[in-house]
């Protein structure tokens, strides 16, 4: 009975010291996490947007030519300072010298947005979310329905249509206009039996779920590359037209670039003193030998008119 008690007494210390160990182990911490006022969807699509319509601006007419950007009709307009530098870039890059001074420039260009927003609609496939009226107010029990879907898809999309003309500053005579040019960039969310949400679109590669990356093959997403402009979206590097070359001249400081496959020359024609070399023959059975030609028959010569 005392061998019982005692070994009862070593198993409560033991629980004891393993509950105070444990206590001292545990611990508890916070993260603070703020969001801004904006999202970082909302603020990639506009970008995504931006980038792929001022691209579409074929600004060739300009190389080379002093031209002064007005942005006044942009004071207005969300994320101004990303339109404006976005453009001021594609001019660079197009040839365009682009001069701070108004009064200095031979061409004015003036900028203008017609849309730069998002918009956003969901499909769902479920029960959605729906008050439940009551007469009299039951303790404990709810008075709504959360929303349980089976199945649920949100698309954001974010749209921008910008406008760009020019004119001469001295006569105000127009002389050039691209057009209205308009992109669409969009981000789908799907959720299916609770889980989710898988995300694929135009502002990213591949589609993901919370945050990773699936390793599937999007559909939706292209890689197109047309013509020889230069897109404020790709990477390109220009030569400094401070440094010289060889013969003490400087450098071009535009670099097209050709996205197509390398284009083949025809091989220069020899000059006519030149011969070509002939074709190597094909190895065979050696050729018989031509016969001999067969001996002419030589007849005495007749005089015609002779007299005996």
């Amino acid at each position: 009975m005392a061998a019982q008690v005692e070994k009862s007494g070593w198993y409560g210390r033991k629980s004891r010291l393993c509950l105070g160990l444990a206590l001292l182990v545990m611990g508890c911490g916070t993260t603070r996490q703020t969001e801004t006022a904006r999202t970082a969807t909302e603020m990639l699509l506009l970008s995504n947007a931006v980038d792929e319509t001022v691209s579409e601006f074929d600004l060739s007419y300009l190389s080379g030519k002093e031209v002064f950007l007005d942005t006044t009709y942009l004071e207005s307009t969300v994320d101004k300072g990303y339109v404006i530098s976005s453009i001021r870039q594609h001019m660079m890059a197009s040839g365009v010298k682009v001069t701070e001074a108004k009064d200095k420039a031979a061409y004015i260009v003036e900028a203008r947005t017609g849309a730069l927003g998002t918009d956003s609609h969901s499909v769902m496939v479920g029960v959605p979310q729906m008050t439940i009226p009551q007469v009299v107010p039951v303790p404990g029990v709810p008075s709504s329905v959360p929303e349980i879907p089976l199945a649920k898809r949100t698309k954001q999309t974010g749209v921008a249509k910008l406008a760009l003309f020019a004119y001469h500053r001295e006569s105000g005579q127009i002389v050039w206009q691209s057009g209205v040019q308009q992109f669409s960039s969009f981000a789908k969310d799907a959720f299916v039996f609770g889980m989710g949400p898988f995300r694929s679109g135009t502002i990213q590669r591949g589609t993901t779920i919370s945050g990773s990356t699936i390793p599937l093959t999007d559909l939706s997403w292209s890689e197109e590359h047309e013509g020889t402009r230069v897109k404020p979206t790709e990477p390109f590097a220009w030569s400094d037209p401070a440094k010289k070359n060889k013969n003490g001249a400087g450098t071009s400081p535009i670099q097209t670039v050709s996205h197509g496959p390398p284009e083949t020359k025809p091989p220069a024609a020899l000059p006519a003193s030149v011969t070509q070399p002939e074709a190597p023959k094909a190895a065979g059975p050696a050729a018989p030998p031509a016969p001999a030609p067969a001996p002419a028959m030589v007849l005495p010569p007749v005089v015609i008119g002779a007299k005996n």
